[in-house]
């Protein structure tokens, strides 16, 4: 909610109740209440009228939960709670199994559907299908499986971080909105472990015996199904890798768990960090839908396993935006300075540090943008100045701001020009160039040098000193003469993202 919908919800609360309420730092786990004020006998907490609408339907359906909070009072967009001023102690896992349903059940089905009875607001089968394509997840979800766990009511798959405690001496869920009056007593529990706390299979085991540990991952995989799909706040490529380990006894049966894979591609690329004679199945899965057929340098990648595997189908990768920015600028959150073209085009830091490696005396940036690789230059000590270049005065106050933010504007010259013009003028020890691709849409089988917006040939045979280059994966190395070495420029995943061209002084 905005700051005046939340003023005016706080307000309307607090006339019900009758005293005045205080905002504070929720400290509560993503889902959960955002928005925590106290009073003197309440605790209260606003959302969306349709979030709402939600918990108070939870409420009702887990009111006879032990961890079910006591509503005092609501509104259309708040609620007010038996005070809860203070987080749970550490007995927040005890709460948890105290309240765990002992009322035995015992179902033999396919997966889909004990999947399908657990409910909640994903389709489970449909999120499973995205993690693990189409053809793997419906074999799986065919699979009969037996389960015993306890039954009862349920908070739906609780984070521990939502337990607090009450005025009145007890903890209670400040979130009901996945309540359910009948589920799983591993759903819980599961939900708990994902979320950092542990021993809690083993518990579930010794109440409940055979089928337990069935029972358990089952409900661990509903959880994290319904984090891959809902959880804004996690790294959806770390949720789906803990879907893959979760499944993975019984993923295993019937099909190998590591292959032999070897890569085809240019001399120069290093295979070694993706291949090998023990690869696990999943990645090298995975090898064949990011590698294989993929244009580098000129030649097209090739993926061979043995035995053979099918790519089979992935969710896309996606992670959250302030994550990606952070790779781009580890300061991000000092107030980068940007503008649309300047941050499609910046080099993460990382990749900007390897293609500044090695570095020294004087380096030229000849098309800085907003600086990041000014700045990666500027931060190495063999580097005693970097003159950094770009036609947009806008942009160089950018890159000037944004050095500042490292402590390095002061090492840094910025000038106003063409490359093409400047560069000739001036000596250095070191050339870098980020040419532009042609946006997003550049050619991914085949870039040459004619193909790049600006002609860097006339560049490269006037500088004497070092180049470094920052290419398009699929630009065609062989244009660019025997005197230069090639390496791939990999994001955090392996993902190949860019190449880096690197040629000796010349005098």
């Amino acid at each position: 909610m905005d700051d005046p919908s939340l003023s005016m919800a706080v307000n309307a609360l607090a006339a019900r109740v009758g005293e005045s309420l205080v905002p504070a730092p929720s400290g509560l786990p993503e889902d959960g209440p955002r928005t925590l004020h106290h009073g003197v006998h309440v605790t209260a907490w606003c959302g969306s009228a349709a979030r709402i609408r939600d918990e108070r339907a939870g409420l009702a359906r887990g009111a006879s939960h032990p961890l079910a909070p006591r509503l005092v009072a609501h509104t259309e967009t708040a609620l007010a709670f038996e005070r809860c001023l203070t987080a749970a102690p550490v007995d927040r896992e005890d709460a948890l199994v105290a309240a765990m349903p002992t009322r035995s059940f015992s179902a033999t089905a396919s997966v889909r559907a004990h999947l399908e009875s657990l409910g909640g607001p994903v389709n489970l089968p449909r999120a499973l299908a995205r993690s693990l394509g189409r053809a793997r997840a419906d074999r799986l979800l065919a699979r009969v499986v037996p389960i015993t766990t306890g039954r009862g009511p349920s908070l739906g798959g609780v984070h521990p971080g939502w337990l607090h405690a009450s005025s009145a001496g007890r903890l209670v869920c400040l979130s009901m909105r996945h309540a359910h009056a009948e589920a799983w007593a591993a759903l819980d529990l599961a939900a708990a472990e994902v979320h950092g706390s542990a021993g809690l299979r083993d518990v579930h085991a010794s109440a409940h015996g055979d089928g337990a540990d069935a029972a358990y991952t089952l409900a661990t995989l509903a959880v994290l199904l319904r984090e891959s799909v809902l959880g804004a706040h996690v790294e959806r490529a770390a949720t789906e890798a803990r879907i893959l380990e979760t499944l993975a006894p019984w993923l295993s049966q019937g099909a190998p768990s590591t292959v032999a894979v070897r890569i085809e591609g240019p001399a120069w690329l290093d295979t070694a960090r993706w291949a090998g004679p023990a690869v696990a199945a999943a990645e090298a899965r995975r090898l064949i839908r990011t590698l294989d057929g993929l244009a580098v340098g000129g030649t097209t990648l090739r993926v061979h396993t043995e035995p053979s595997l099918r790519a089979g189908r992935a969710s896309p990768a996606w992670r959250p935006r302030d994550e990606r920015r952070r790779e781009l600028f580890s300061r991000w959150d000092a107030g980068i300075a940007f503008d649309d073209e300047g941050l499609f085009s910046a080099t993460p830091e990382a990749l900007a540090a390897q293609i500044a490696s090695g570095a020294h005396g004087v380096a030229i940036d000849a098309t800085c943008g907003i600086g990041a690789l000014s700045i990666a230059l500027a931060r190495r000590s063999e580097v005693t100045r970097v003159v950094a270049i770009d036609t947009s005065a806008e942009r160089l106050e950018m890159a000037r701001h944004n050095a500042a933010l490292y402590g390095v504007a002061d090492r840094i010259e910025f000038r106003r020009g063409d490359a093409r013009a400047l560069v000739p003028a001036l000596r250095g020890d070191l050339l870098v160039l980020d040419p532009p691709w042609g946006g997003r849409d550049y050619d991914r089988g085949r870039v040459g040098l004619g193909d790049l917006p600006l002609d860097i040939r006339p560049l490269l045979e006037a500088f004497e000193g070092a180049v470094v280059l920052k290419l398009p994966r699929s630009f065609d190395v062989a244009e660019l003469g025997p005197r230069f070495s090639f390496e791939a420029g990999l994001d955090p995943r392996g993902f190949i993202k860019m190449l880096i061209a690197r040629r000796p002084a010349t005098r």
